[in-house]
């Protein structure tokens, strides 16, 4: 008996909810996406959100879902919570603002459960149960965790309303069209693709070679609408390939192809917000 009185004053009483996404109201089914863990004796309001949507594609297919919204509404809601606002500092107010929360992005009614003296380690400890085992998560690939990279980048304000997405352009030396992910207007029309370019120099060379002809056609041909383009690779090279990066260079430069670094993306996003168009 003492000693459940003594792990009962290491506890206190709290309550948690969950962050969920419902695309389809009318079938109520839902992922969880986040959780959020309220304890009034603690002053404590603490909140983690996933920032992976395997499970959700997991759950309802890819399909065509804006996921750019997704991250924006749920970062709109984490920061609401991180606020540390008067008005979320009582169990009812919290649950006012989950009510409030009926759409695609719902929050689930605060239940009982309890924390230790370090809340905050509780929260991971119940976004692991609830939402999300990130050592089991699958891990991203290079290309994947490139393209994660770029899209994180770019989602910055400043350089959101400069960027299109999701080009689709006809090269003419392949006689087929391709949908090249990012691209600005500088002058000429910047295609930006991610590529991951191999350790092996042959293989290297032969990527970079086939680049070369793709944004070379594409350099030459003036598309009807966005006019003079230029194919910009943005690429991953494996440490220590400095003379992979200087190859790739040269074969690229050589057809009118322009090479970043993945390394070197603080520079591309200083460019794009300098010299980019605001798109109209």
């Amino acid at each position: 008996m003492g000693q459940q009185k003594q792990e009962n004053l290491k506890t206190q009483r709290a309550f948690y909810s969950l962050v969920q996404y419902c695309p389809d109201l009318s079938r109520l089914e839902v992922a969880n996406i986040g959780v959020v863990v309220f304890c009034e004796e603690l002053d404590f309001l603490g909140t983690r959100m996933t920032q992976n949507h395997t499970r959700i594609n997991q759950m309802f297919g890819r399909g065509q879902r804006d996921l750019k919204r997704l991250k924006t509404v749920k970062a709109g809601l984490q920061e609401k919570l991180s606020s540390k606002s008067g008005n979320l500092r009582t169990l009812e107010h919290l649950n006012q603002l989950a009510a409030l929360h009926v759409n695609t992005i719902r929050m689930s009614k605060f239940m009982p459960c309890r924390v230790s003296e370090d809340p905050s380690a509780d929260v991971q400890r119940l976004f692991k149960e609830l939402v999300e085992d990130e050592t089991d998560a699958k891990p991203l690939s290079k290309k994947e965790a490139l393209h994660k990279d770029l899209e994180t980048r770019f989602s910055k304000p400043e350089i959101e309303i400069r960027l299109r997405r999701k080009i689709s352009v006809h090269i003419p030396v392949l006689d087929r069209k391709e949908e090249i992910p990012f691209g600005y207007q500088n002058g000429r029309f910047n295609l930006i693709a991610p590529v991951v370019f191999p350790r092996g120099k042959s293989a290297l060379e032969d990527r970079s070679a086939k680049y070369a002809v793709e944004g070379k056609s594409l350099f030459d041909t003036p598309n009807d609408q966005f006019g003079a383009l230029q194919l910009l690779v943005v690429g991953h090279f494996d440490q220590g390939s400095d003379g992979g990066i200087e190859a790739a260079t040269r074969i690229l430069s050589s057809h009118d192809v322009r090479l970043v670094s993945s390394k070197d993306l603080s520079k591309l996003e200083h460019e794009i917000v300098t010299q980019g168009h605001v798109v109209t």
